[in-house]
């Protein structure tokens, strides 16, 4: 975790770009307590390298996770499913 710029240099290193936004809520492993924050995914469509940071409101971001071989799911839709085996 660190300051928000500063996390977006990081993703900025990778030629990551924002996909997608949202809000929503982790907790932490140790105590259970949840913390709301504002959710950024961003991706480089080409080398497929992808980061997910949660945003706080002060001024704080943390990476969620991140990871590499991004790229679209073509596979069946989840209401027709009942196993996932990547």
């Amino acid at each position: 975790c660190d300051s928000v710029g500063k996390m977006l240099d990081t993703v900025k290193k990778y030629g990551e770009e924002m996909l997608f936004i949202g809000n929503g809520m982790t907790f932490s492993a140790q105590t259970g307590m949840p913390f709301i924050g504002g959710m950024m995914f961003t991706v480089n469509q080409d080398s497929g390298t992808w980061s997910m940071l949660q945003l706080f409101g002060d001024g704080m971001a943390c990476m969620v996770m991140n990871g590499r071989d991004f790229k679209p799911y073509m596979g069946p839709m989840l209401q027709t499913m009942d196993t996932y085996t990547p």
